[in-house]
């Protein structure tokens, strides 16, 4: 029965509160999330969101949801919880629970009785290095070996855990029969302080632990002090499905008909779909490192709570109209608003809402307590609601003194004086009169819309510029001839105008513009008002409110839907303060209450990370050119070749409240000095970049120009092995090398031309001196074969001595032919010719002492040449030391040539006396003949092997030995090469 009471009285409350709204921003399917329950969010160290759905996995960077499945691992689509632990995120499903390490994504299923997926993770958390799983339903189990091992409890109740905390060592379970605690995961027993009942939640933040019961009330414990508050249910009008701590000690329930807020002096107040809610049904609550609350649903999906500070009136709330274009609250407390479709309402301090009875539907500008009315600026009249609330119309066509048929502007001077601007010019009023400040003669100003005086001077604004009144006139000031809607001053006398284009101050008789945001939207200013040092700026995206406008930097805030907004686009000149200071302004879809000292203090700056890189503008494996990696898997620092030069860095940032406003910045420590302009583009490219060390430096800067932290990326791309130093090195030292080899080669070939040179001269002196010897020889021989021919011819052989001496002249021409051969080569047919004359003169003369014969195996004679005069020496030598000197037997002399291996080999054979006998009778030797002949021989074979590339030997003289190691004669072996010796 009381509770029943207690909730008519909380419709009752409701109905009176009917008339405020809060703004939540909902995140549905359409924006991206995988289902529309949600049962648990969590944040992790990067700054992402993650929502657990019954439909998946969502990981949310403020803007875009990633969705993670079955496909990519999960255990199952149904979410249950989320945890964080050790940045691991751990998530429990119906049946089991699953874990993203590394950006790999494993799971472990309940095993063991057949209801695995009836049992529902309700909460994932560590407890003495441990990692327990609490299953409502199921029981408590420990992961042990990658499986779940289940920790036996006293009864089923105790089994159904949907809550659990780790508090000072201890571990607190929620269960349907009470709250259990442990200090070693193992025994648990039952707190009494908490009795029995069925618990939905439990959490600990701070000093404060509180367990909630699902209808029997909440149990709030101050931990410092350890006094216990309990709120038995009948407060709480509605059964509690979960309870939520915040950053600042407000408590926030779950039910089924909306939220449950309690705050630090134990007052509860109930938001539901009245105020805003988009859905009663709720299942989560969480606050983000940024101070947003975040409400999970079940059924319209994620919600944002911005917080208290902005509320919104529409016609939902009451209110005829949902377009408020002025207004301002009286001394009464007292609000009156102007409307484009609704003519003017009334709403008292106690919350009544009244239109007033005018004929004007278009209330344009409105102005309290001049000469003790209310006015008001309607499309076709000015409108007077004196203090008993009688109206009165002031037209154009009753007193022309009125400014034009609409009245646009108006602007307080005193308590009974006030300026009245419209579309046929400006009107003062004073002292109960309306007189015109304009000529008759003056020009069209336009449509005025505002007003302001600085230092005595009047200034307005219209549709053709700023203006100045001077000398009964308006005349607009040079560089100000814009559309102007809106005028204020602030503190320093410096006047503000807002125009489709942008905001402006005017300022020592000079113009300035004042950038808010590049959109168009931010610079089309609708209204601006000015208090406690602050310029508050109504534009077409939202609204801006400026700080510091007399320090060289000023501050910017801006106010979005994000913020709780209901609509971005402002009304024109539609903002004033209230009697407590609380701005109203009008916007596209309703009214708006603005109140500073509720506003929530931004805890962190925006975020932003590093998602992948591609390599020439594809993916790879970074383990290739990386060996140290962060907590996700991601490259610390990249070594790439020189032909791995081409990089995309694709980034994300993550901005929770006010993700729209969020732009990129990066600079490349190594390539250029200064940061890039601000984009909004999440890939970063560099094209073909030179080898060298880099640093990469981003940072995310939201739209009140806050910069996150920086995140500083290391890479190294390595020369070409062609432009290193030490290639360089190799090839300096390659070019010294073959420079100092050059140089070698040169000298060494001069070295060798001039040692051929002199090789030459000796050659030729050796030539010389075998003519010499020819000719020495031939006037010995001639001069024995003429002793020899008179011999013959003495002893009357007349044959003998013809014989003799045609071989003789023969022979002597040969000797004169060869002597005057190029090079001294000649055929070997023509030698072998001149060798037979020769023997055939030496066998005659010395009375047949020997026989002599040429053997020619295979050799074709006339296409061999051998050098002149190379086996006569040694023939020579063979019948005078070897054959003569031995006179108990006829002598042999044997020539024997033929080819082998390429070698013409000539080889002369004796049967004479030997080496060694024939050295020793050298040495005692008498005569004016002394043979030279194989010495100079040896000498020309010598210089030609070294003036040619011919490898002529020559073997011997050998002394022949028979089988009995008797002297059996001397051979010599002459090798000539068979190519041609002519060249």
């Amino acid at each position: 029965m009381i509770k029943t009471l207690l909730l008519s009285i909380f419709l009752c409350v409701n109905i009176g509160l009917f008339a405020q709204k809060y703004s939540f921003v909902t995140y549905s399917t359409e924006q991206g999330l995988p289902q529309s329950q949600v049962t648990s969010i969590n944040q992790d160290k990067d700054g992402y969101l993650w929502i657990g759905t019954l439909g998946g996995l969502a990981k949310f960077n403020g803007s875009k949801f990633t969705t993670y499945s079955t496909n990519d691992g999960l255990l199952n689509n149904r979410v249950r919880s989320i945890a964080l632990i050790e940045d691991e995120l751990w998530i429990g499903h119906d049946g089991g629970i699953s874990f993203i390490k590394n950006d790999s994504i494993k799971s472990v299923e309940f095993s063991g009785d057949g209801n695995d997926r009836s049992r529902n993770v309700s909460k994932i958390l560590k407890f003495r290095n441990q990692i327990y799983v609490c299953s409502n339903g199921g029981g408590l189990f420990k992961l042990q070996n990658n499986r779940l091992q289940k920790i036996p409890l006293k009864s089923a109740d105790f089994e159904k855990i949907r809550e659990a905390v780790v508090y000072d060592n201890q571990l607190f379970l929620a269960t349907r029969d009470g709250v259990l605690s442990s200090d070693d995961g193992k025994s648990f027993h039952r707190v009494k302080e908490y009795g029995d009942a069925s618990f939905s939640g439990i959490c600990v933040r701070g000093n404060q632990f509180i367990a909630s019961t699902f209808s029997q009330g909440i149990f709030i414990k101050n931990l410092k002090t350890g006094k216990t508050k309990y709120i038995d249910g009948n407060s709480l009008i509605h059964s509690v499905y979960g309870c939520y701590i915040d950053s600042h000690g407000l408590i926030w329930l779950t039910t089924l008909n909306g939220i449950i807020q309690i705050n630090l002096d134990g007052e509860i107040d109930f938001l539901n779909e009245s105020n805003g809610l988009p859905l009663n049904m709720l299942g989560c609550f969480f606050e983000d490192a940024d101070g947003n609350l975040w409400i999970g649903s079940q059924g319209k999906g994620l919600f944002r709570y911005p917080g208290k500070n902005i509320t919104y009136y529409d016609q939902s709330t009451g209110y005829p109209s949902d377009l408020f274009l002025t207004g301002f609250q009286d001394e009464k407390g007292d609000y009156y608003f102007g409307t484009l479709d609704a003519g003017i309402i009334n709403k008292t301090k106690e919350g009544t809402i009244t239109p007033l009875p005018v004929d004007e539907t278009t209330i344009w500008a409105s102005l309290k307590n001049v000469a003790g009315s209310n006015w008001f600026g309607a499309e076709s009249a000015l409108i007077e609601v004196n203090k008993n609330g009688q109206i009165t119309y002031h037209s154009m066509d009753e007193n022309d003194q009125i400014p034009g048929t609409k009245i646009s502007a108006l602007y307080k001077v005193t308590d009974s004086k006030m300026y009245i601007g419209g579309n046929k010019g400006v009107s003062v009023f004073e002292n109960g009169k309306f007189r015109k400040l304009i000529r008759e003669d003056a020009t069209e100003i336009g449509t005025v819309r505002d007003f302001e005086i600085v230092d005595g001077v009047l200034y307005c604004v219209s549709n053709l510029g700023l203006m100045q009144y001077s000398n009964q006139q308006f005349e607009v000031i040079d560089g100000a001839e814009l559309v102007v809607y809106n005028l204020e001053k602030d503190d320093n006398n410096v006047l503000w105008f807002g125009t489709e284009e942008g905001l402006f101050k005017y300022k020592d008789g000079k113009i300035f513009k004042f950038q808010l945001l590049n959109d168009p939207a931010s610079n089309y200013i609708d209204f601006l008002n000015f208090y406690n040092k602050e310029l508050y700026v109504g534009t077409n995206n939202g609204l801006f409110i400026i700080s510091g406008l007399d320090q060289d930097k000023v501050k910017i805030k801006r106010f979005g839907v994000n913020d709780g907004l209901i609509d971005l686009e402002t009304n024109l000149n539609s903002g004033f303060f209230d009697n407590q200071h609380s701005f109203w302004f009008g916007t596209a879809s309703g009214l708006v209450k603005y109140t500073k000292n509720e506003a929530v203090k931004r805890k962190s700056n925006p975020k932003v990370n590093l998602t992948d890189i591609l390599l020439n503008y594809q993916k790879f494996d970074y383990s290739k050119y990386a060996t140290n990696y962060n907590h996700i898997g991601f490259p610390k620092e990249l070594i790439l070749p020189y032909s791995k030069n081409s990089l995309t860095f694709e980034i994300d940032g993550i901005s929770l409240g006010h993700h729209e406003g969020v732009s990129f910045q990066y600079w490349l420590e190594g390539l250029t000095d200064s940061w890039s302009s601000l984009s909004k583009n999440t890939t970063i490219t560099f094209s073909s970049l030179p080898a060298g060390d880099y640093l990469l430096h981003v940072r995310a800067v939201d739209i009140e120009g806050v910069s996150s932290e920086e995140i500083n990326y290391p890479f190294t791309i390595n020369a070409a092995f062609y432009n290193t130093w030490w290639f360089y090195l190799i090839i300096a030292l390659l070019i010294a090398g073959i420079t100092i080899a050059f140089f070698q080669f040169r000298l060494k070939r001069i070295a060798e031309k001039n040692e051929k040179d002199k090789l030459k001269y000796k050659s030729r002196l050796l030539v010389l001196e075998q003519q010499s010897m020819n000719a020495s020889m031939n006037r010995h021989f001639i001069f024995n074969s003429l002793n020899s021919i008179q011999y013959f011819i003495n002893t009357q052989d007349r044959f003998s001595a013809n014989k003799y001496l045609t071989n003789f002249a023969k022979l002597i021409r040969k000797n004169l032919d060869s002597a005057t051969t190029p090079g001294n080569i000649i055929s070997l047919e023509d030698e072998l010719e001149r060798i037979k004359l020769y023997l055939s003169l030496e066998s005659m003369r010395f009375k047949d002492r020997f026989d002599y014969e040429v053997n020619i195996n295979g050799v074709d004679t006339e296409s061999e040449f051998i050098p002149a005069m190379i086996m006569q020496p040694f023939i020579e030598n063979s019948i005078i030391h070897g054959i003569l000197p031995n006179e108990s037997r006829k002598g042999k002399i044997v020539i024997d040539i033929q080819q082998n291996d390429g070698f013409l080999e000539i080889k002369i054979s004796d049967n004479g006396i030997g080496i060694e006998q024939s050295l020793s009778k050298k040495s005692t030797m008498d005569g004016d003949h002394k043979s030279q002949g194989m010495v100079i021989t040896s000498k020309r074979i010598e210089l030609l092997q070294k003036i040619s590339s011919n490898n002529i030997s020559l073997e011997g003289p050998i002394q022949i030995t028979d089988e009995n190691g008797l002297i059996n004669g001397t051979y010599v072996l002459i090798k000539i090469p068979c190519e041609n010796l002519v060249d």
